[in-house]
């Protein structure tokens, strides 16, 4: 399989802690016996269950030895160091330590068991680690996203080198270049449906006022679930409307992704063995969804056979089915094709989907800046003879739109956490940050959190107020003076930059352009009470370090009569 992918993701000073004692001599690590003969199938399967049972057993010993920290890092406890720290806080906590630890030198310690993790909160060490230094501290270890399918073959989150690269050139192609047209109509396409069932809805409501009441994440993600379906697999969902099969899919989807929220079970090997309500649930709808792409695959397949590659569409499944490798003229396996395409279909849908749903709730919750956007989405309309944005370079004149989900993805970047891991026997020093050297231990696992670089004030003005504030302008004013916004990076950065960076943006503006063309869009009740509760943030967590809610966010969404006209 590898042979065939290989050719084809104000600063507080703090006193620095003394470094802590060994209480005790490092502990014995335990070798398991080999299999005396390679070509024994019972001494290979005794062998390989042996070497299992050695690694669990050195990782459960490893969380008793303590050592000495390389930076600056918080108070820690004894086995469990900052891991219930991150469960009880989640993002706020990580932007806390950063706001606390290590500010001089852009880097701080966080301890999770027995693995150390450099947090980066520099933009400059951070890029230095993901541009030039990428092929030192490739994307993969203790990633949440590259365990989210908790299968050790992942194809796309969870390789590297050349194999890597191969996963990427197919989809690339599928989310880029002369694709993005096309995937641009069929986003209008499906917004239309969308807003078309509101008016249903708002009509069937009976009260006279054209108004009707929304989840906003479950109408986003409707409508690119049906998008990233039909550029993977040229088949059309209905989720919209309530096609029961689309409907079961989106569902499954969901189910799935909250029964992986738990970030820290990267790092509990021993847990993950347990079985429980939640692996149960994970392996339930995994399995659905694993039947709904095999099926696929499988027609694919057999239509290829008969038809030949030529007549088959030109879309990821297409390309991943008949890629060969130019050696030996081997195949993709199943399993590769079923795991790069749930893959995609995660990072595809849901992440814009989640972003187009905060957006929404900050113009609705931000009168002045929702009346500038929805001016710009209006005049486009006029200067258009009446039709709404469906294409790269429409998208691309809605430059106050462009803003304004800039703004949502830094303060409320759809992937918390980009992870990096030294290749074993890699270290090095790192020479770009704001103090000294920073030296990296070999094999060092490394975090890049966007929500954090995106809230720091140090690195957007020094005003703490300001850049909790949703203020689109920045971006604006930004421009005008040539500043390049170092610590924005919500897709991460380098040449694992996310490959949909561009359609993410494209996609998430002809959506919300479609809403604001037609409706006035309020907080609901139930969303604005929820936001005071949060100290005026939006309620989200991170699941498996994916942005998630853990509450609807409703909106109350009303027809627009001045605006309207022909579509």
């Amino acid at each position: 399989m590898s042979a065939l992918v290989a050719n084809a993701v104000g600063p507080v000073a703090v006193a620095r802690r003394p470094p802590r004692r060994m209480r005790h001599a490092p502990r014995e690590r335990v070798s398991a016996p080999r299999a005396s003969r390679a070509d024994d199938l019972p001494g290979i399967l005794l062998g390989a269950a042996a070497k299992k049972l050695e690694e669990d057993v050195n990782s459960f010993i490893g969380l008793f030895d303590e050592d000495a920290p390389t930076h600056e890092r918080p108070p820690t406890l004894p086995v469990a160091g900052n891991t219930l720290d991150i469960a009880q806080g989640g993002h706020r906590q990580l932007l806390e330590w950063a706001e606390t630890y290590g500010v001089a030198d852009g880097v701080h310690e966080v301890k999770m068991l027995s693995q150390t993790i450099l947090h980066l909160t520099d933009p400059k060490l951070a890029r230095e680690l993901m541009f030039e230094r990428s092929d030192s501290f490739p994307d993969r270890g203790v990633s949440a996203m590259a365990k989210f399918f908790r299968e050790d073959q992942a194809a796309f989150v969870n390789t590297s080198g050349e194999q890597w690269m191969a996963y990427r050139k197919m989809g690339t192609a599928t989310v880029n270049g002369g694709a993005l047209d096309r995937l641009a109509g069929k986003v209008a396409e499906r917004s239309e449906a969308l807003v078309t069932r509101w008016v249903r809805d708002a009509s069937a409501s009976g009260d006279g006022r054209n108004a009707t009441e929304v989840d906003i994440s479950d109408a986003s993600q409707a409508v690119t679930l049906e998008v990233i379906h039909e550029a993977l697999f040229s088949e059309q969902l209905d989720v919209i409307d309530g096609e029961r099969n689309a409907v079961a899919l989106a569902r499954s989807f969901r189910e799935f992704n909250v029964a992986n929220q738990d970030l820290l079970n990267d790092f509990l090997t021993l847990y993950q063995r347990f079985e429980t309500p939640e692996r149960a649930r994970r392996d339930t709808h995994r399995r659905r969804l694993r039947a709904h792409f095999d099926e696929r695959a499988d027609a694919r397949r057999a239509a290829i056979a008969r038809d030949g590659a030529a007549a088959a569409p030109r879309d990821l499944l297409t390309a991943l089915l008949t890629a060969r490798d130019p050696a030996t003229g081997a195949a993709l396996t199943r399993d590769d094709v079923n795991l790069t395409l749930t893959e995609m279909m995660v990072a595809g849908h849901d992440t814009t989907a989640a972003t187009v749903a905060c957006m929404m709730c900050l113009l609705a919750s931000h009168p002045e800046v929702r009346a500038s956007v929805t001016g710009e989405v209006d005049e486009f309309r006029r200067n258009n003879g009446g039709r709404l944005p469906s294409s790269v370079a429409d998208a691309n004149a809605l430059v106050k739109l462009d803003d304004a989900m800039k703004e949502t993805m830094r303060l409320y970047p759809a992937v918390l956490i980009v992870v990096r891991k030294a290749e074993e026997g890699t270290g090095g020093v790192f020479t770009k940050g704001p103090g000294r050297e920073v030296r990296i231990p070999e094999g060092s696992g490394m975090w890049v959190s966007p929500y954090v670089l995106g809230r720091l004030a140090r690195h957007w003005g020094g005003d703490e107020e300001d850049v909790k504030r949703f203020r689109p302008s920045r971006f604006e004013e930004a421009r005008e003076r040539g500043d390049s916004l170092d610590a924005y990076m919500p897709f991460g950065g380098g040449p694992r930059v996310c490959l949909g960076s561009r359609f993410a943006m494209l996609e998430g503006k002809v959506l919300a352009a479609h809403i604001l063309a037609d409706w006035d869009v309020e907080l609901a009740a139930e969303t604005r009470d929820a936001i005071a509760r949060n100290d005026g943030e939006l309620p989200i967590a991170y699941a498996a370090g994916l942005m998630s809610f853990p509450e609807p966010l409703r909106l109350r969404v009303r027809r627009r009569g001045a605006a309207s006209g022909p579509r």
